[in-house]
């Protein structure tokens, strides 16, 4: 994590288990916990068992959502299915550390 944030990098990751701050935690996980700026998050909650074809899929609603270089600052972008059974893939941006204003 250390490396990641001296390089300023925005870090993607396949699975957000071990790296995505829960409401409440007190994790120290190696996520952005206590950090005040960050370049961001990127997590593909993809399914067990997913594929190429279903992290280009993922990967492809993440570049979506993101504008412009920047736009991921003190942000976590995290992309999940949509209700079983169905194709949908959904994506979330929240803010962390969250925005005092």
């Amino acid at each position: 994590m250390q490396v990641i944030l001296e390089g300023d990098w925005t870090l993607v990751t396949r699975n957000s288990d071990d790296v995505r701050p829960r409401p409440g935690s007190a994790s120290q996980a190696p996520c952005y916990l206590g950090q005040p700026l960050h370049a961001g998050l990127v997590c593909l909650n993809l399914p067990a068992g997913s594929g190429r074809v279903e992290q280009i899929a993922y990967f492809a609603v993440a570049l979506g959502q993101i504008g412009v270089p920047g736009d991921l600052v003190n942000k976590v972008l995290e992309i999940d299915p949509g209700s079983q059974g169905t194709a949908e893939i959904i994506a979330r941006l929240y803010d962390f550390p969250e925005d005092p204003n």
